[in-house]
């Protein structure tokens, strides 16, 4: 860009991405806070020293830190997909329907999705489409020292490879993967970007040495943190070339959700002990204990039902609203064809409430470890065998 001050970015949207236009016929809306937001929590996943840093780069709202060195804008118009994006209607269709071991309905996409239908087709919220071009410029006001250039690669790396943007992004909308950064920083040439490649062969190497290279800058989270984080013991799972799909006739990022989400589903739909264990709480023939129920790890909060809603409860985190999963699943493209990418981060449970209840009701218990979740992963693993291929951080 001519300037060390200045970095461009390049995205592209990879699954529809719900940005801003919350109210009926809004058009989505790309705008710095969001993009921000999205960066503090990647750099704060990354850098274990980020309380040092984080004020000065992002902004605080202690008087004595102030505002963020970092400016972020649209650098030229986004240039929109063409065509798809998101119909509600059509995935609810029987094509999108299997059928699970258990014999009950599952359908990955509309899973994943269900907010997005919960007002009607009338009311839908309208997606930045897949396909997509975002062109953000980040600006200083004097020039970054080595540090800070660092950290905001990083959080761009990690947003571009592992996140996304907007609702749902933990649940594989708003994947946006990077494609290319523009500025005189010497610290860039280190950090390969990964997308682009024609083949998983050719995107896992780039990516290990990608998260090798951050490790070398900032080092190896250790212990339980506070937050999510990319630790030792996160996970990243990508699926194999070739596998099942829906019946009905798709576009490869809508086959990826269907299939990851189809797999989530079945897993967690009346899983045991969890959907037993709380009816029987519910009808006052059992006791929950701490650690219970296990699905509570996967975020919260979460609701359970029976007898068609008559009797129902919701689990929240004590003292907080929600509490964020420490799994992501993502869509990476090869070319034209897209696999599902499974992100499993470290993070403590509850998402560092100091424990679950019901909603409504004071009794506290503690919070599962986790282990569920790793359940899930060895699920993955045992189904798609040697295909799954993984990095272990």
């Amino acid at each position: 860009m001519g300037s060390s001050r200045e970095i461009g970015i390049t995205l592209k949207t990879v699954t529809p991405t719900f940005l801003g236009g919350a109210e009926v016929g809004d058009p989505p809306e790309l705008r710095p806070p969001s993009l921000k937001g999205a960066l503090r929590f990647w750099y704060r996943a990354i850098d274990p020293k980020f309380e040092e840093r984080e004020p000065k780069l992002f902004g605080s709202t202690r008087v004595d830190q102030g505002q963020s060195l970092l400016r972020l804008g649209l650098e030229k118009a986004l240039r929109s997909g063409k065509g798809g994006g998101w119909d509600f209607k059509r995935y609810r269709e029987r094509g999108f329907e299997t059928r699970g071991n258990d014999g009950l309905r599952l359908n990955g996409i509309v899973y994943l999705g269900f907010p997005f239908g919960l007002k009607g087709e009338a009311q839908q919220r309208r997606p930045i489409p897949p396909g997509s071009s975002l062109s953000i410029v980040g600006r200083f006001g004097n020039e970054p020292d080595e540090l800070t250039r660092k950290a905001v690669l990083a959080a761009w790396w990690l947003l571009g490879h592992l996140g996304g943007l907007g609702s749902r992004s933990r649940r594989g909308f708003g994947t946006v993967a990077l494609q290319k950064w523009d500025c005189d920083w010497g610290e860039a040439e280190a950090l390969p970007i990964a997308h682009g490649a024609r083949t998983a062969n050719e995107w896992l190497p780039a990516f290990e040495k990608g998260c090798k290279v951050l490790q070398d800058w900032f080092g190896i989270w250790s212990g339980m943190p506070s937050h999510t984080v990319l630790g030792r013991g996160a996970r990243v799972l990508l699926y194999p070339k070739d596998f099942e799909g829906p019946s009905e006739s798709c576009q490869p990022w809508e086959k990826a959700l269907w299939r990851v989400g189809t797999d989530l589903q079945g897993f967690r739909q009346k899983a045991s002990p969890d959907y037993k264990n709380v009816r029987a709480h519910l009808e006052g023939n059992g006791t929950l204990k701490n650690g219970e129920p296990l699905r509570t790890a996967f975020g919260m909060p979460l609701r359970f039902q029976y007898q068609r809603g008559r009797l129902s409860t919701t689990f929240v985190p004590a003292g907080y609203d929600r509490s964020a999963s420490p799994l992501f699943l993502r869509v990476v493209e090869f070319g034209d064809d897209a696999r599902p990418l499974v992100v499993r981060l470290c993070a403590p449970p509850a998402g560092g409430a100091p424990g679950i209840k019901e909603e409504g009701r004071n009794e506290v218990w503690k919070a599962p470890d986790g282990r569920v979740v790793d359940s899930f992963l060895q699920m993955l693993r045992t189904r798609y065998g040697d295909s799954m291929q993984e990095v272990q951080l």
